[in-house]
């Protein structure tokens, strides 16, 4: 990504889309045929996509990679509800739904989008510009990596609280030119939050499904609530209350 800078045209990102989006479409086909074992294999595959391209170094890549993770959920909602899959098969489905880390993907996102935007700031025709966008950068960047470790809530409003920031105290056209660079991230960067605030949502409703139909499997009927669903069916691993939670 690096080699063509942020002009690069992403070729293999694009093309990611394109087999996720094959394989969502095989997914349906091998529902209406009845042939769930496969159908089952193809939905593994597009999840797994999506969690092989949590690496990537720019928000396009990794909006990108958000559109797949959303395409694989609710291909995998409209499976559950033909298919009659076994519960090793939907823990592995659950597994798979909750191993990608969003929060990780988007530091090593937004990591990426600093090194590019240093890298285009060297363009700039006057010095004193030139480090004066470079300070506002590494300002913004490190406020905006202080807060991952919060709530989805508490990231998303220091995002809007950055954005109404940056907008009050550029005004001028002196001082516009001297916070350029955050002045065109801080928009892109809220609503990328935004964005990956709706896979957290996406995700942790398809793992709440997962675990009614492993209920379902266990008692022979669907949960009257959530709350009835024993936490073990939630995860493999240990159970937090943040699975049922609305990132919103």
């Amino acid at each position: 990504v690096f080699t063509g800078g942020e002009f690069d045209t992403l070729p293999m990102t694009q093309k990611s889309r394109t087999v996720a989006r094959f394989l969502s479409l095989a997914v349906l086909v091998h529902v209406r045929s009845g042939d769930c074992e496969a159908a089952y294999q193809d939905v593994k595959a597009v999840l797994s996509l999506s969690n092989a391209m949590s690496g990537e170094v720019s928000i396009i890549s990794a909006l990108i990679k958000n559109a797949i993770r959303a395409s694989g959920t609710k291909t995998l909602e409209q499976a559950l509800s033909e298919c009659e899959w076994s519960d090793a098969q939907l823990l592995e489905l659950q597994e798979l739904v909750q191993s990608l880390d969003l929060r990780a993907s988007i530091i090593r996102a937004i990591n990426g989008e600093r090194a590019f935007m240093l890298t285009s700031i060297e363009l700039l025709p006057i010095t004193v510009l030139k480090t004066a966008n470079k300070q506002n950068a590494l300002d913004y960047f490190e406020e905006s990596f202080a807060t991952f470790t919060s709530s989805w809530e508490d990231i998303l409003k220091v995002q809007k609280e950055n954005t109404n920031k940056i907008a009050k105290n550029a005004p001028g056209s002196i001082q516009l030119m001297r916070s350029i660079a955050t002045t065109l991230l801080a928009g892109a960067h809220e609503q990328f939050i935004i964005a990956n605030m709706r896979i957290v949502a996406h995700q942790r409703c398809s793992n709440a499904a997962l675990a009614a139909k492993r209920y379902q499997l266990k008692n022979g009927t669907l949960p009257q609530s959530l709350e009835a669903i024993p936490n073990e069916l939630f995860t493999s691993g240990e159970f937090s209350q943040e699975l049922l939670t609305d990132p919103y």
